[in-house]
């Protein structure tokens, strides 16, 4: 199964910083995203916000991640990657492209556009 086999080599990348594929993510989409609230990390991850909120504590104890007051919120309170956190990011980045090159590097600009475009009309028709 595809998936599967891709999920195995996100998760093998992750190992190398031992992490779970989960907090890989959340690190990644972080430094992607810039800080975010709590709730809006939940929704990126597709999880709860309990779920999320351990995993921020987890990586927070790590040094990845951090908790900050939300300028605009009092209330609230912004969750951001650390140096150490973009480090990490940068090295997940970089695995990911390597694990894409090896998935679709001989297919050719054509045909991975093609298969983009595939993937996007079915996730499109199974998404709410």
């Amino acid at each position: 199964d595809l998936v599967e086999a891709f999920g195995q080599m996100l998760g093998r990348a992750a190992a190398e910083l031992d992490l779970t594929s989960a907090r890989a993510e959340l690190v990644f989409l972080l430094t992607q995203h810039g800080p975010q609230r709590q709730r809006r990390v939940a929704e990126l991850l597709g999880t709860s916000p309990q779920q999320a909120a351990v995993m921020v504590d987890a990586l927070v104890e790590r040094g990845l991640l951090s908790r900050s007051p939300d300028p605009t919120d009092r209330r609230a309170v912004l969750v951001g990657v650390t140096e150490k956190g973009e480090r990490a990011g940068a090295r997940i980045e970089a695995m990911r492209a390597r694990s894409a090159e090896r998935l679709l590097g001989d297919l050719g600009d054509d045909r991975v556009t093609e298969l983009s475009e595939l993937v996007q009309h079915l996730l499109d028709r199974v998404r709410p």
